[in-house]
């Protein structure tokens, strides 16, 4: 599904192009940072639609939830809370995957 909105074509561009405006490597994103910076960007768009804003919305709480994750001070309730959920996906090392893959995909259709 192509999405234009901005300037931008999806939450995944929007990200992208703030990695890059910073200079970052993909895999070194600073969450804190780059949350921020989405979360302004999307807080200033207009809505047309409402699937839309649910995709831009799902990165900016993905976005949210790993900045919280890093912020949280180690707790003994919190390491058992973080050995239950160990088994599921770093959404981190998610994310980064998602982008890797979006850039080639963007980076082909230019050529």
């Amino acid at each position: 599904m192509k999405v234009d909105t901005e300037g931008f074509s999806g939450p995944l561009d929007l990200l992208l192009s703030l990695i890059e405006k910073k200079q970052i490597d993909i895999c070194e994103v600073s969450i804190s940072e780059i949350a921020d910076d989405y979360l302004e960007q999307v807080s200033a768009m207009e809505w047309l639609d409402i699937d839309q804003a649910a995709e831009f919305l799902i990165i900016a709480a993905t976005l949210l939830y790993i900045k919280v994750r890093a912020l949280l001070p180690p707790d003994e309730a919190l390491e058992e809370f973080a050995a239950a959920v160990e088994e599921a996906p770093d959404p981190r090392a998610e994310l980064v995957v998602r982008l890797v893959e979006y850039r080639r995909y963007r980076d082909a259709a230019r050529l």
